[in-house]
């Protein structure tokens, strides 16, 4: 049987060049497409009245957006002509913003997005995207857009996988924002893009709890250079039609965030409590260590008390 197949593309941080990056992406739509949508991550913006003064030949109607594009709303402030969009809605023909977080379907695709920076007083992102993956049947997201990207996406790579050049001036372990890492593997998705750190690079595919994997894919931003990576072509068969897990590639690691699943517990217990997920500080995990929270076989029902850097439990075979 024929699956239906979505052609996308994912852009880099925009920071206000629109008129370069649809230079760019309306002959490639024309050529190679059609596509269905543009999918942007990043910074959208840039400087605020500088945007607001290259979106108005869009929003007037001067010039024309080739094909369907989405972004995310900034985390820290947006120009004048997204006031009362922050939520997400509609600034031009083919083009509109998403919001700051959630999940829509686009393309036939199920998009997850997270625009919120690491010490923001909002709602937890996680309340919400843990309500989405409680729902029966929930299997993943076909692509996670963020902001920023997940903190400790190099672990796990075999040594010498990193390039040299790649964000030579950071330390990697503070790269990111942790808040990305949890929802990575919330979400369980197939594609994550993110951006704001300048540089492309594409981090071999990491396991999923289910079997599948996930690439993770850093954007460049848009820029006249093409030696710097900042527009992705992208072919995806949406999750929902999948049947079975793929064949692992070479390389594919294990999942870099040290995160976990607390185990199912029973049907009168799964009512009061939803499934949590709780992060193992170490850059390890025993696998056959039964109060690790990242293992495998961690004893969920042993434990009667989970504190920020404790938790109390009952001695296993009392």
């Amino acid at each position: 049987k024929h699956l239906a197949m979505a052609k996308i593309l994912v852009a880099g941080d925009v920071r206000g060049r629109y008129d370069l990056l649809y230079a760019r992406v309306g002959p490639i739509h024309e050529k190679k497409g059609p596509f269905s949508c543009l999918l942007c991550v990043g910074d959208f913006f840039g400087e605020h009245e500088a945007a607001q003064n290259a979106l108005a030949p869009y929003c007037c109607g001067e010039r024309a957006v080739p094909l369907p594009t989405y972004f995310l709303a900034g985390p820290s402030g947006m120009p004048a002509c997204m006031d009362g969009k922050e939520d997400g809605g509609e600034l031009a023909p083919n083009l509109t913003c998403l919001g700051k977080l959630g999940i829509s379907e686009v393309a036939g695709l199920k998009i997850a997005f997270a625009s919120v920076e690491e010490g923001e007083h909002t709602v937890d992102p996680l309340i919400s995207m843990r309500s989405a993956a409680d729902t029966p049947g929930f299997r993943g997201v076909d692509v996670l857009l963020t902001h920023a990207w997940p903190r400790g996406w190099f672990r796990q790579l075999p040594e010498g996988v990193l390039p040299a050049e790649l964000l030579p001036d950071r330390n990697l372990e503070d790269v990111g924002l942790e808040k990305m890492s949890e929802l990575a593997a919330v979400l369980r998705p197939r594609h994550h893009f993110c951006g704001t750190e300048g540089q492309f690079y594409a981090r071999p595919p990491y396991r999923l709890p289910d079997g599948h994997t996930c690439k993770l894919l850093g954007m460049a931003s848009v820029q006249a250079d093409k030696k710097q990576r900042w527009l992705y072509a992208l072919s995806l068969v949406p999750l929902a039609s999948v049947m079975g897990v793929p064949s692992e590639v070479d390389g594919t690691t294990d999942c870099p965030y040290p995160y976990a699943p607390l185990p199912e517990r029973g049907a009168a217990d799964s009512k009061k409590r939803k499934r949590e997920f709780l992060k193992d500080t170490r850059a390890w995990v025993a696998q056959k260590c039964w109060f690790c929270m990242s293992s495998p076989n961690f004893e969920a029902g042993l434990v009667g008390s989970i504190c920020e850097e404790s938790y109390v439990c009952l001695a296993k075979g009392a």
